[in-house]
């Protein structure tokens, strides 16, 4: 291709220092460009000639190339995903969530020949995400790096595009086994929610009835039918028999209710930290650290939570003395056998 006056680069944009994740990919994988209609820069593509060419930026990094096609026009996102890429809308909501763009969005698109990628990317220092090139050396530099694009070259993209498909999809695979371990502390704590509910019903309709027995015994002392002190004997025994165990039951559903709420902060404790490990080990360099990290999570994840529960009343101690009696730095819960 000759390099003419009339010929034009015009740069497509991707999330430039916005901190989300970048959806270069899926205008790379569907041979597709997009401009944003907030930006002041979004009809560059209505007066776009087959001679001209798009390049798709990255930041400061224009990462590839290519030559306009037929499709053009403006739209929702959603739109764009359903005619390029699936009218699923559970699909379309995940995609929505990955690259934070609004499904209702409203964008100009542009279908292009054949995404040529430059390896290693081409330097555009400037800071607009959309705009027309006028540096001649970029230019230039655009228009050999396209024209002399082979067929070799080509074969590696194809090659590096199978194999970043393939991290992709193993990346989703582990992503959904995560998050079904996830789903299940969450199931959990949930669950033990409930018990804790039919617990407090169950303590309710006990504690209700046994109120009615009282009242129904002794209002009237007529119906206590007492006529020897044996019989005053037998009353009271009962009565106070019945109430050992009210008091008896009260206590065992206090003790599970207490035990149940230190095991639904720990289920959910673990589904936080499920979500957070790539999180935290993205943000520590060293190695040495990172694995340390990450063993210490683990080790947290797969630890029985029932280790924790006291069974020596010491929940019932307050907690400032509590601390002083098992220090954090105990490598042991008070349960454990000393």
């Amino acid at each position: 291709m000759s390099e003419n006056q009339d010929q034009k680069i015009i740069t497509c944009g991707v999330r430039w220092g916005s901190g989300n994740l970048s959806f270069a990919e899926l205008l790379l994988e569907y041979g597709i460009a997009v401009l944003s209609q907030t930006n002041r820069a979004a009809s560059l593509f209505d007066n776009i000639q087959k001679d001209d060419m798009v390049a798709l930026k990255d930041g400061y990094k224009i990462i590839a190339l290519s030559k306009p096609g037929e499709g053009i026009g403006t739209c929702r996102w959603k739109d764009i995903i359903s005619r390029y890429i699936s009218s699923d809308k559970t699909i379309q909501e995940e995609l929505s969530d990955k690259y934070s763009f609004a499904l209702d969005h409203v964008v100009s698109y542009l279908e292009v020949e054949e995404w040529r990628l430059m390896n290693p990317p081409i330097y555009y220092p400037s800071r607009q995400a959309s705009v027309i090139i006028h540096q001649k050396d970029i230019i230039k530099e655009c228009m050999n790096r396209f024209n002399s694009f082979s067929e070799e070259d080509k074969q590696q993209q194809q090659q590096a595009y199978e194999q970043q498909q393939q991290e992709q999809e193993e990346q989703q695979q582990h992503k959904k086994d995560i998050g079904k371990i996830k789903n299940r502390f969450s199931k959990k704590a949930n669950k033990l929610r409930m018990v804790n509910v039919f617990y407090l019903l169950l303590f309710l309709s006990v504690t209700v009835t046994y109120l009615y027995f009282l009242i129904d015994l002794f209002s009237d002392i007529s119906t206590l039918n007492i006529s020897t002190p044996l019989d005053y004997l037998i009353k009271a025994t009962l009565s106070i028999t019945i109430t050992t165990i009210v008091f008896w039951i009260a206590k065992f559903f206090n003790r599970r209710t207490h035990e149940n709420v230190h095991l639904i902060e720990e289920y959910e404790h673990r589904s936080i930290l499920w979500d957070t490990l790539e999180l935290f080990q993205s943000t520590i360099d060293c190695p040495i650290h990172k694995k340390e990290l990450r063993h210490k999570i683990v080790s947290a994840l797969i630890e029985n939570p029932t280790r924790w529960l006291s069974r020596n009343k010491a929940d019932k101690v307050p907690t400032d003395i509590q601390t002083i009696i098992y220090p954090t730095s105990s490598p042991k819960p008070p349960n454990s056998e000393q």
